[in-house]
């Protein structure tokens, strides 16, 4: 059995889904339903679409600041870090293999 959770919502925001519930002829819930639906939806996808980025920027398909335009200059930097730390660290290993 489904248990339902009601988030609270402030005044201005029940008045807009109780107007988009009497103008599509919907149940409150319903419409709260649809719009966390279509939320949960965009931002996984969204999400997807960062993490191909970030594969295309690491293995030199997209440009760091092309990537930092779509992804915004601190999560791009981030990962610039990330790769030179990785790269530094296989190539210390590397030359304590050899030695």
């Amino acid at each position: 059995m489904m248990k339902m959770v009601y988030p609270s919502l402030k005044p201005s925001l029940k008045k807009k889904v109780r107007e988009v519930s009497k103008a599509e002829f919907k149940a409150p819930d319903e419409v709260i339903q649809e719009s966390i639906t279509r939320h949960a939806s965009d931002v996984l996808s969204i999400r997807k679409y960062k993490e191909k980025l970030a594969l295309d920027f690491l293995e030199g398909k997209l440009s760091f600041d092309d990537f930092a335009r779509i992804v915004g200059y601190d999560n791009a930097k981030e990962l610039l870090v990330a790769k030179e730390t990785l790269s530094e660290s296989v190539k210390s290993a590397v030359q304590d293999f050899k030695a």
